[in-house]
């Protein structure tokens, strides 16, 4: 039998992970950045809320590439 991952998420399931990491990671974030930093609020959820929506465009459009490449050519991703 061959160890085989599925390389391929649909994209609700994509959706569904990109927001529940964001959410909690721009919620600690922002903590982390206005209680002991005391830097101001409404900067600091922007700054957050853009830099993260940025890099999961990137993380996105990065996996969706990478999953058309392994269809086409046809290697296979293994668990190690």
């Amino acid at each position: 039998m061959e160890d085989y991952l599925s390389p391929v998420r649909t994209a609700a399931e994509r959706v569904l992970h990109v927001v529940i990491f964001e959410v909690t990671v721009n919620i600690l974030v922002f903590i982390i950045r206005v209680i002991p930093a005391s830097a101001a609020r409404a900067p600091s959820a922007l700054l957050t809320v853009v830099s993260s929506t940025l890099a999961r465009g990137w993380s996105y459009l990065s996996n969706r590439i990478f999953d058309n490449v392994q269809q086409r050519t046809g290697f296979k991703k293994t668990g190690e």
